[in-house]
């Protein structure tokens, strides 16, 4: 290892890190290499083409990021897409890094914000408040105190918190075009005092 460089740990679940696990193969010995019984690898690319193929999945995320946000903002539906980029932004600035604990997943509260409010807004829609419940049952559970540190560290390899991160962000992402249609239905203040001064002088 790199002197002053901290070796790579299971616990680590930035982007980079989950991708990586489930693409490549660590062998015994490695740090990564867990020593239980549920602990499984699945694909074994080497180091070289796992970093190319990370790197580009990293790059098309952004490129579809970029797509959903095409819309230039506008007065009527500001309110509503540029909270939403800011509390991705917020994440992915976490999630992206080459190193993310789970005490940084706190970054992730502006957008458990915004799902938790769009499924307040929403009373006909539960597949919001049970996206919500999902989260929560993610970061409460997955704790060491509860599981035992063996069983969380193989447990945590899966970087199910990870997923969970990127579930919330999914759907924050997708209340978004409800929000937005809705705003628009709706005239804006000036629209609303200039339709009222049309009717009073009609009348």
């Amino acid at each position: 290892y790199v002197p002053g460089i901290e070796p790579p740990k299971p616990q680590n679940l930035s982007l980079m890190a989950t991708l990586a696990r489930y693409l490549e193969t660590y062998p015994p010995g490695h740090p990564l290499h867990v020593e239980h019984p549920w602990f499984r690898q699945f694909a074994a690319l080497d180091a070289t083409t796992a970093y190319l193929v990370v790197r580009g999945l990293l790059v098309l995320a952004g490129v579809g990021l970029l797509w959903w946000w095409r819309r230039p903002w506008r007065s009527e539906t500001i309110a509503f897409d540029l909270p939403r980029q800011w509390a991705a932004v917020c994440a992915l600035v976490t999630l992206v890094a080459p190193q993310c604990w789970k005490q940084h997943l706190v970054m992730l509260l502006p957008a458990g914000f915004l799902v938790l409010h769009d499924a307040l807004q929403a009373p006909t829609r539960p597949w919001g408040r049970c996206a919500c419940l999902a989260f929560t049952a993610f970061v409460m559970l997955l704790q060491q105190d509860i599981m035992g540190r063996a069983t969380y560290i193989v447990v945590v390899s899966y970087k199910l918190d990870t997923f969970a991160a990127l579930g919330m962000l999914a759907t924050m992402l997708a209340g978004r075009g409800r929000s937005g249609q809705a705003v628009r239905q709706q005239p804006s203040p000036c629209q609303t005092a200039a339709i009222a001064e049309a009717d009073r002088r009609a009348a």
